[in-house]
């Protein structure tokens, strides 16, 4: 079976420039994750990085407690963002990966 790759975007603390990636595996994604830097409080644009599944998107950025993940399905009506630990976000985007509903958006507000 192969294994479902998804492109991902990234945005640098400081910048408004999104720079656009290129199809990633769901391991290199969990990592990519893992890896975000902690803006400071003061920044207003924190690092980010985000994946795309045709019109649906999934952006994360690290809190000192978790993540910020922020989801948007068009096709669902589902504008949802709030914070999770990591274990929560990694979940999401492994469930946002294959496609399926994501178990902790309950946890996420509508905006």
């Amino acid at each position: 079976m192969k294994k479902q790759k998804l492109k991902f975007y990234r945005q640098k603390e400081g910048k408004e420039e999104i720079i656009e990636g290129y199809p990633i595996d769901l391991n290199t994604a969990i990592n990519a994750v893992k890896n975000l830097r902690l803006s400071p409080k003061e920044v207003e644009i924190p690092e980010m990085i985000g994946f795309m599944r045709e019109r649906a998107f999934i952006e994360f950025t690290k809190l000192t407690d978790g993540y910020q993940v922020r989801y948007e399905n068009p096709d669902t009506n589902q504008y949802l963002i709030g914070e999770l630990s990591e274990k929560e976000a990694i979940d999401c985007l492994e469930d946002f990966f294959e496609g399926r509903d994501m178990r902790w958006e309950s946890r996420l507000e509508r905006y």
